[in-house]
């Protein structure tokens, strides 16, 4: 795996010099393609990992581009695995990128709670650095259902590092036009995803969900139906006793486990102290094709301190009601029939389409309903666990980036552990302090101008959104 890893990566490297660069030169990527092999292999050499591998022995056996560059290979393999300068010239890898497995690595045994987004990701590339990875998951089987995800910017890269960018474009979706309406069914104004340059793309929660698992079934264990009872950090390793009371020991752990994180409460305590209430709650159900507005659109009703959403696809319908509320409310997650009352109670005098959303809505209790928060913490690591995703730093739903962004910290993660291997807490700490100031940016944006685009607090915050919409700012 590991020169195997090396080997793709130098291809690639190969392959995008050539295409911005010699688009047409066929014997230049070739050429290209041998010399990254050579680097490759004698990066695995230099380890003392070639042994009995014939691609390494191969790659390394009368090449007559080898000593032209063996020189410069060796000024930077050591003391540290990130790689600068060669011979073909200066490049930079991204935060994502993950060389071959660290010696340190091999063999350790790792933890990842959750098998979600934020779990698949951190599991497939902590996979490839080398640790035998197990993945507990509560549920019976992955969590199904939810809406679309968009992918764009960093995420496409480290999708594309993973293998996986080319299952992603084979799903996406249509591009999607997003129309905020009054009740009259005037359009007020519109978002198009049609931007030249910016390449985006949005794809249903579960075909993502399943390209991911897809990239790790077969190379990781996958405990469903368990969760972690209690873990008891030892000098050496972590013990993780579970539900059924089987007690292991990891190197490391990692909670990858949601905006309520059970790993987060036995890290850190009561998890509730670091809930940011963002001042509302959400309902979201989705239903078979209603109807009430065309595919590859979405709809917003926006009346002061409340939102109405329809998000309309080929072969289904996602209903969404808003509402803001001064304090949190006191209700039951368990009682279905007590959120439906606080739906109705606050929508049911509404005019544009809530009658026929909320018709549309009734029946079986297959819905989601929550506040709307955000995860904030002072560190996201305690001694040899950290937290990865919305369990660390949850952007809220309006933010539109949860799953962006449990795939961008699994690749951080993975490229600050790749650079320290042998040092949890540095790796921790590179982590933390290179993904902290883009969290916290999005964070403040889906707090500030995300609730207030989506679901204006009153009439005066309603009348300063409209009037963004009539000077064509729609900065969303």
């Amino acid at each position: 795996m590991p020169l195997l890893f090396a080997v793709e990566e130098h291809v690639l490297l190969a392959r995008e010099m050539v295409e911005h660069r010699h688009a047409s030169d066929v014997g230049c990527f070739r050429d290209l393609v041998d010399r990254h092999l050579v680097e490759a292999a004698l990066h695995e050499q230099a380890r003392g990992n070639v042994g009995n591998c014939l691609a390494c022995r191969q790659a390394l056996a009368g090449s007559s581009i080898q000593n032209s560059i063996l020189h410069g290979l060796r000024t930077y393999i050591y003391p540290v695995h990130v790689w600068g300068s060669s011979t073909l010239g200066t490049f930079s890898m991204t935060s994502s990128t993950i060389k071959p497995a660290p010696i340190e690595a091999r063999n350790q045994a790792v933890l990842v709670s959750g098998a979600s987004f934020a779990g698949l990701a951190s599991a497939y590339w902590l996979n490839r650095l080398g640790y035998r990875v197990t993945v507990v998951e509560v549920a019976k089987g992955l969590r199904r259902g939810g809406t679309p995800v968009d992918i764009e910017g960093e995420t496409i890269d480290i999708l594309a590092r993973m293998g996986l960018a080319d299952a992603v474009r084979a799903k996406a979706l249509p591009p999607r036009r997003f129309e905020f309406k009054n009740e009259a069914g005037m359009t007020l104004g519109t978002v198009g995803d049609d931007q030249p340059g910016n390449e985006r793309y949005e794809i249903h929660r579960d075909d993502l969900l399943d390209i991911l698992f897809g990239g790790v079934a077969s190379d990781v264990e996958l405990l469903f139906g368990r969760s972690i009872d209690r873990l008891e950090e030892g000098a050496d390793a972590v013990s993780a006793t579970f539900n059924d009371g089987e007690r292991r020991d990891f190197a490391l752990v990692f909670g990858c486990d949601g905006n309520r994180s059970n790993t987060r409460k036995l890290l850190f305590g009561d998890g509730e102290q670091f809930t940011y209430f963002m001042g509302g709650y959400f309902f979201l159900k989705v239903v078979a094709q209603t109807g009430l507005l065309s595919a590859n659109v979405s709809e917003v009703f926006s009346p002061p301190g409340r939102m109405a959403m329809l998000n309309g696809y080929d072969d289904r319908t996602d209903i969404g009601f808003g509402f803001r509320t001064e304090g949190e409310i006191d209700y039951d997650y368990r009682d279905r029939a007590q959120q439906r009352r606080l739906i109705h109670e606050r929508f049911d005098k509404l005019g544009w389409k809530v009658p026929a959303m909320l018709a549309a809505t009734s029946g079986d209790d297959d819905f989601y309903f929550d506040r709307i928060n955000q995860i904030r913490m002072p560190s996201w690591s305690r001694g040899r666990a950290t937290l990865v995703g919305d369990a660390g730093y949850c952007v809220s739903p309006l933010a539109g980036f949860g799953g962006s962004m449990a795939i961008i910290g699994a690749g951080r993660l993975a490229a600050a552990l790749e650079q320290h291997s042998a040092d949890h807490a540095a790796a921790f700490r590179h982590y933390e302090d290179g993904l902290r100031s883009f969290v916290e940016e999005v964070q403040e944006r889906a707090a500030s101008e995300g609730m207030s685009m989506m679901c204006p607090a009153d009439e005066l915050e309603l009348a300063e959104r409209d009037q963004k919409f009539a000077a064509g700012d729609i900065g969303f």
